[in-house]
């Protein structure tokens, strides 16, 4: 059982270890696949990233000279320069027409309201006020279809173009309660049938950190800028979308394997600045979410930033634990969390005045894990290298982003954080990689080292089976003795008490008998029977240990090969006076020896086989009546070339054994009929030792009687044939 239940235990720990190496094959394979899709995805957004707006003359005194620009071949204009500013102002076109305007002021477009001054100090980013701009278009351009593409305005606005209002965003008021935000990018097409275009707008802000016209605007055709629209939202989705699909790829990482929480935490990421992707740059989140408020899209872009920066902090730790400062990182999350509390319970206008705090909480939280990248390449971590690469490009997009929307520099190209996430995804996927082939080449050698155990496995289970399958026979062996031993303790206790009754009763009666005066002290009659009773209880003794020690096998037998037809002539020449002394012929007929061919010998103690022939020729002499013949017969048959049986029969003519009788024949104490009647003075051990004897030499003992036609008994020993080439001298 023991052994059945190690090699049980055994075959399921190999079972184990190979489904765990197919597994991690299939793993690895199954891994590396999406990203060298994602790699491929790269390279075409980076073949087709869109640019918005060619460069064009800078306006000056509010008019802007497009004449140098041919929309026919799909170009566009940045509509950059002075512009007429009205601050705090909402006027119309018609007010311009009736002459009531004061004479503006000019400022930069684009810029944010407080980067211009009045009296020597800057304006709030709060409030309200009017643009106005004429451009100059050639005279082929009259009447062709163009466009605007209007960006982000901050945060509400009222378009005019040749006195006609062709666009808003919002609510344009005078008070915060009455205005409504809303800054998400349109196309507004229109034509002009004059060389100078008008443009007209009424920008309001009261709800965030910075107002006014803070974007370029661009002109050109209208399939041109619709054309360059519609590329530049198809970046975008494409951008989200993968972000999106890694996010949920990492995420069934992690569900696979509860332990690697850096795909829990890259997948946050790519999921969080896929979000924010949508809510900036062309504000896909509106075309997907019609209903989608200002409040909750610039809440949603806060909250993106904050847990993308908390998750690249984990994430570094995760990839890298021992070059994290503990300190730091702590503090960093806990800034991160300060932020996303304020961003969920105050107004926009509160929680964006902490872009400032913000940009500082980033640049620390980036300087803290290109150290730890530097730490872990200089201390020879695994993919630090490429990770610091495309960890690089990360940090140059998030700081594009915060230059473009936090400082205003617009010449920056615009939202480049996604594509900075995909560049370090690249370097991901190389270590990806480099991961993968090197969990190959360890499948390899573990596959090998599993060969290599299996083979002394076998060879420590073959030898461990060899060594239980001793000790269960040794067991087995020690245990049949062990019974063996108690049977015959139980048999011999059991026949002292039953045989050893009847003379010790006999020599009581008699000494009973002297002692009561019965019986004549000293009588010769009396003591000689007492005399033959003592000795006939030394014989029961003497035969009854004799037969208990064959039966436990505890009497040493002095083995030797004999010459089985010299052996019973020998026996034969001993006993033969004494069976003629009893009046009986003694017959031999042992066959002539092949002493051409070989010598046929048996294995056998010679003493205790003499016991065995001279009990069975004791007994024939008897029951067989004078004149009788006691015959001593040998015969060999062959079983091989090498081996065979002798077959030694005793047979008399005495007066035979009825048949029922035969099977109890070698059973202790047992008498046969004939003997209770002639008085024998035996005890009935001698056939039970005989046969003990024989079986001890791997041989048989069997009778053949029927009354009055004599007994045979039939030994049956197994011989060898020894070549006369290799004849020795036996005894």
């Amino acid at each position: 059982m023991v052994y059945l239940k190690e090699r049980k235990r055994e075959r399921k720990g190999r079972a184990v270890v190979e489904r765990t190496l197919a597994e991690r094959r299939a793993a690895a394979k199954r891994w590396a696949q999406p990203y060298f899709f994602i790699m491929l995805v790269i390279v075409c957004i980076l073949v087709g990233q869109p640019v918005m707006a060619a460069g064009g003359e800078s306006g000056t005194a509010g008019v802007i000279d497009a004449t140098g620009f041919d929309f026919s071949q799909n170009e566009m204009v940045s509509l950059d320069g002075e512009w007429e500013f009205f601050w705090n102002r909402l006027l119309a076109p018609i007010d311009f027409r009736q002459s009531v305007v004061t004479p503006p002021t000019y400022e930069r477009v684009p810029s944010q309201w407080n980067a211009y001054q009045s009296g020597g100090h800057p304006l709030s980013n709060q409030g309200y006020a009017t643009y106005r701009v004429r451009i100059q278009i050639k005279d082929s351009d009259r009447n062709r279809q163009l466009a605007l593409y209007m960006p982000s305005v901050a945060t509400s606005y009222i378009l005019w173009i040749n006195g006609k209002e062709l666009a808003r965003n919002g609510v344009v008021a005078l008070q915060a309660d009455d205005m409504k935000p809303m800054n998400y990018p349109k196309v507004v097409t229109f034509q002009s049938e004059k060389t100078t275009v008008e443009l007209v707008i009424q920008v309001a802000n009261f709800v965030q950190r910075k107002g006014g016209l803070w974007q370029s605007i661009k002109l050109g055709s209208a399939e041109s800028v619709l054309y360059q629209r519609d590329k530049h939202v198809a970046y975008e989705m494409v951008i989200t979308g993968s972000l999106f699909i890694m996010a949920i790829y990492h995420f069934m990482i992690f569900l696979l394997q509860r332990r690697e929480w850096a795909a829990f935490y890259f997948g946050v990421l790519c999921l969080m600045i896929g979000m924010r992707n949508l809510l900036l740059g062309e504000t896909l989140a509106i075309r997907f979410f019609p209903g989608l408020t200002w409040d909750l899209a610039v809440r949603g872009e806060y909250i993106s930033v904050m847990i993308s920066l908390i998750c690249l902090i984990l994430f570094v730790h995760a990839q890298y634990p021992r070059e994290t400062n503990r300190h730091v990182r702590i503090v960093a999350i806990w800034m991160c969390a300060g932020v996303l509390v304020a961003t969920l319970l105050t107004k926009p206008l509160l929680f964006t005045q902490l872009h400032i705090f913000i940009q500082l909480l980033t640049v620390g939280s980036l300087c803290m894990i290109f150290c730890a990248y530097v730490l872990a390449a200089i201390r020879k971590r695994s993919g630090s290298v490429l990770n610091g690469i495309g960890l690089a490009f990360f940090i140059v997009s998030i700081l594009d982003d915060f230059f473009y929307y936090f400082l205003n520099q617009t010449w920056l190209p615009e939202n480049m954080i996604p594509l900075g996430l995909l560049l370090f995804m690249v370097t991901q996927m190389m270590n990806f990689s480099v991961k993968f082939a090197r969990l190959f080449r360890n499948v390899a050698d573990l596959s090998m080292e599993l060969k290599s155990a299996n083979e002394l496995l076998e060879q420590k289970v073959k030898q461990r089976t060899e060594a239980l399958e001793l000790a269960n026979l040794d067991l087995e062996k020690a245990n049949a003795e062990l019974s063996q031993m108690e049977e015959s303790r139980r048999r011999l206790l059991s026949n002292i008490s039953h045989e050893l009754g009847t003379p010790l009763t006999s020599i009581q009666g008699y000494v009973k008998g002297m002692i009561d005066g019965i019986v004549p002290s000293g009588d010769q009659k009396y003591l000689k029977l007492i005399h033959d009773k003592t000795l006939l209880l030394g014989r029961i003794i003497r035969d009854l240990f004799e037969l208990t020690k064959l039966e436990a096998r505890q009497i040493q037998f002095d083995f030797r090969e004999v010459e089985i037809h010299a052996l019973l002539d020998t026996l034969c020449a001993k006993y033969e006076l004494d069976v003629e002394k009893h009046g009986l012929r003694l017959i031999r007929e042992l066959p002539a020896q092949h002493v051409t061919a070989h010598q046929t010998v048996v294995n056998v103690d010679p003493m205790r086989f003499e016991q065995v022939f001279a009990n069975l020729l004791v007994n024939a002499q008897k029951f067989t009546p004078a004149d009788g013949i006691i015959r001593v017969e040998l015969r060999v048959e062959t079983e091989s070339a090498s081996a065979g049986v002798a077959v030694v029969t005793v047979s008399d003519t005495g007066s035979g054994i009825a048949k029922e009788e035969l099977p109890f024949l070698f059973d202790r104490f047992f008498k046969a009929a004939e003997s209770r009647k002639t008085k024998s003075d035996g005890v009935g051990l001698g056939l039970a030792i005989v046969k003990e004897i024989i079986q001890y030499h791997q041989g048989q003992i069997s009778v053949d009687s029927a009354p009055g036609e004599g007994t045979s008994f039939i030994i049956r020993l197994p011989v060898r044939f020894i070549p006369e080439r290799e004849r020795q001298e036996v005894s």
